[in-house]
This record gives structure tokens, C-alpha cells and sequence, in this order.
């Protein structure tokens, strides 16, 4: 048997809170680590070089990574209740406001824009990465 839709919503809507905490806190921690990384240009010699594809990597897998895989998570977890609300129950915002879809939809927006920049950023060091592998290759 199937929940109803308003049921689901507040079932998300208390997994929301708990996940969303979590999900700020880990990205606040990370933050400075990753824009540090993602602004960082490579150095000019071969050490130094070798030295910073080792810090793009472990950005990457330690601080980017665990952002990146709960934000995306919570964001495939949270489909099935947006597919829900979208097609069975109308969002209302200024007549008949339906807070706790209008507050989900809107979790559930940022939630998913956190796991877009985290994907961007993964691209970005990785690029940045094997830009740095390319080069130990030319200078070896």
C-alpha cells in the first residue's frame, strides 16, 4: 500500500531537517578547503607540481567527495516525494499555500543546487588534476 501524498510529506519533510543539518554543517566545514583548491594554479616545477596533484586529489576524495555524495544522495532520495507533489498535489504559494510541499519543493531545490555545484567542482579539480598529471608527464 502506497502513502498518501500529504503522509510522504511530512515523512521527507522530518528526514529533511536532520539530512539538511547535515548536509550544511559538511559543506560549511569543506568549503574553504575546496574554493582554495579549485582557485589554486598549478606551480612551476616538477616537485611542487607533484606536491599539489597529491593535495587536488585528497580535496577531492576527503573534503569534495563526501559533499558531493550526500548532496546527490539526498537528491535522488528526494525524487519520488517531488514526482509526488508535482503530479498529485498542485504547489500553491500565495492562494491556498500548502506549507509543508512549498517547504520541501524549496529544500529539496537547494539540496539540489548544493549537488550541482559540488559535480561543477568535481569537474574542475579533476580537470585541474589531470592537467597536473599531464604536465609530470611532458617534465619526467
Amino acid at each position: 500500500m502506497q502513502a498518501a501524498p500529504t503522509d510522504q510529506v511530512k515523512d521527507a519533510l522530518g528526514s529533511t531537517t536532520l539530512l539538511l543539518v547535515f548536509v550544511t554543517v559538511l559543506f560549511n566545514a569543506k568549503y574553504a578547503e575546496i574554493r582554495g583548491k579549485v582557485t589554486s594554479t598549478r606551480p612551476g616545477t616538477p616537485a611542487a607540481v607533484r606536491a599539489w596533484k597529491q593535495e587536488l586529489w585528497q580535496c577531492l576524495v576527503y573534503h569534495l567527495g563526501p559533499v558531493l555524495l550526500v548532496s546527490f544522495g539526498a537528491t535522488v532520495i528526494f525524487l519520488p516525494v517531488v514526482k509526488t507533489l508535482l503530479t498529485e498535489r498542485k504547489p500553491a504559494y500565495w492562494n491556498n499555500l500548502d506549507f509543508g510541499a512549498t517547504t520541501f519543493l524549496f529544500v529539496f531545490i537547494v539540496v539540489a543546487g548544493l549537488a550541482g555545484w559540488a559535480a561543477i567542482r568535481s569537474v574542475q579539480l579533476f580537470g585541474k588534476y589531470v592537467d597536473a598529471e599531464a604536465y609530470l608527464r611532458r617534465n619526467a
